[in-house]
């Protein structure tokens, strides 16, 4: 009943699955009180507002080893009521996909080992977030453009942050897909 009305849970990429509030007190940094911001934003972006409040420069290697550079975006310019210019998301978690590029958002669903039906990558379904908030009409077969669009997006996204396929993930760890 806490994802209501938003479809799934956890593990999901699904709004049900995703969709948090963040809130935030900063007294030296937020002028406003009480005010509501509705610019989507993630994870990461946490990771480079704190770098931009405290003034630190994200890593480029840890010891002799090379790190990948962060993709996050800075909040502070939400919590000043601007775009902080973050124009797309993208999720992996336990092969689940998704990406969401102005009101557009495409997922996947991976179906592991041992649930019902084949296990392996379902096709893409695409959402209008402005329209359908809780993702009970997939417009994909309307859409196909759109759909070629952002998952183009998201592989190029996947193959910069080095995500590997899931079912790939499985089958070293012993596990069919």
């Amino acid at each position: 009943a806490s994802n209501t009305p938003f479809r799934k849970y956890k593990s999901w990429i699904y709004e049900g699955g995703i969709s948090t509030p963040f809130i935030v007190h900063w007294p030296g940094g937020i002028s406003e009180k009480g005010t509501l911001r509705r610019q989507p934003a993630q994870l990461p972006d946490v990771m480079a507002t704190v770098l931009e409040v405290t003034g630190s420069r994200y890593p480029e290697q840890i010891g002799r080893r090379s790190i990948l550079p962060h993709e996050g975006f800075s909040l502070c310019d939400a919590f000043a009521g601007r775009p902080h210019g973050r124009e797309i998301l993208t999720w992996e978690h336990e092969g689940n996909c998704g990406i969401r590029k102005g009101r557009w958002k495409l997922v996947r669903e991976f179906i592991k080992p041992g649930r019902e039906g084949p296990s392996g990558y379902q096709p893409w379904e695409l959402y209008d977030m402005e329209t359908d908030r809780s993702e009970m009409t997939d417009l994909a077969e309307r859409h196909p453009g759109r759909v070629n669009e952002l998952a183009s997006l998201w592989q190029e996204w996947a193959g910069r942050c080095q995500v590997r396929p899931f079912d790939e993930i499985l089958r070293r760890r012993g596990k069919s897909a």
